[in-house]
């Protein structure tokens, strides 16, 4: 009896402390600071919390003042309220390859609303049994389908290096050094750094000036637009 007393306490104890994180994150919603928002599935959060880490890290470097949230919060939100205050929303890449349909129009509402979101290589190309789609969940938003599985298979992934124009250099803030030959981003001593991309299919007429950098595969035969 007294075991299972004990393991109905733990239990007790994980729960109030999911509610709890739960409770913070969405009364940080309300807060009328101008933080940009980091959201992530809870569910691939443990498998790649090294993503997480590295946007920490990037963000807090920079002085930026970010909050994490939980797509599964963020959706139970007016989109109007949070873009009245959160004006840039980021999707990292691993932390949010499922995500719930749900998640589609209010982005869409939240964007109408004069929001701005940051949507990194595979964010929304999974359904819940972890298959791909046939389209991205933000393909509307970035103008082009980012997940062509279901046509080109595994080939429609691979490593690459990202092209930076040398006008675009100074908008990106780019430091010298980091562009080695060919304009390809460097990483001072490191060489260019290698990349996983991927092959995408435009779903709009994106203007040149819409083009802040291209990727290019490892054989130069492949250049994707960003």
């Amino acid at each position: 009896m007294k075991k299972f007393l004990v393991f109905l306490f733990l239990i007790l104890v994980v729960i109030f402390l999911f509610s709890f994180k739960n409770l913070l994150e969405i009364y940080s919603l309300w807060g009328k600071d101008f933080a940009v928002l980091i959201v992530y599935n809870p569910n691939f959060l443990k498998e790649h919390s090294y993503i997480m880490n590295a946007y920490r890290s990037v963000l807090e470097e920079e002085g930026v003042i970010y909050k994490e949230v939980s797509i599964f919060n963020l959706i139970t939100f007016d989109p109007k309220i949070v873009a009245d205050f959160k004006k840039i929303i980021i999707f990292p890449d691993g932390l949010n390859q499922y995500l719930p349909k749900e998640a589609g129009p209010w982005v869409r509402n939240y964007l109408s609303y004069g929001g701005n979101i940051f949507v990194s290589y595979d964010a929304g190309i999974k359904d819940f049994k972890n298959e791909y789609l046939e389209k991205a969940l933000f393909s509307e938003f970035v103008g082009a389908n980012y997940i062509t599985y279901k046509k080109y298979k595994v080939s429609c992934f691979t490593l690459g290096y990202l092209y930076i124009d040398k006008t675009r250099k100074e908008f990106l803030e780019i430091p010298d050094g980091k562009l080695e030959k060919e304009n390809l981003l460097g990483g001072y001593a490191y060489g260019n750094l290698e990349c996983p991309i991927v092959r995408v299919e435009e779903e709009k007429d994106i203007k040149e000036n819409e083009i802040y950098a291209l990727t290019i595969s490892q054989d130069g035969k492949n250049i994707l637009e960003l």
